[in-house]
């Protein structure tokens, strides 16, 4: 098992962001979803909206705002999960119920 310097997980990590953020922007291009298109902005949801600057970068990238999605106003839902990390889970059980 090795370690990793902080410094080289960040770069990695922020490397893998933006390929994921200039891919969704491929896609939205390609569905004809690009500028006024996207007046109201993205929401991030799960885990790796915790990792810092990643609202930063979705912005500067996608060229829209964006913000942290979060699982609120869910019947039962146990306030431990409302975080953007379970908003994907809880908008997928909405989904199927």
């Amino acid at each position: 098992l090795q370690t990793m310097q902080p410094g080289k997980s960040f770069a990695i990590l922020e490397a893998r962001a933006e390929e994921l953020f200039l891919f969704v922007k491929a896609e939205l291009a390609r569905l004809g979803m690009t500028g006024r298109s996207l007046l109201e902005g993205v929401v991030l949801v799960g885990g790796g909206t915790f990792l810092n600057g990643m609202c930063d970068m979705a912005e500067r990238i996608l060229d829209c705002q964006a913000r942290n999605g979060l699982a609120i106003g869910i019947a039962d839902w146990p306030d431990d999960l409302e975080n953007p990390a379970w908003t994907t889970a809880a908008g997928l059980a909405m989904y199927s119920a």
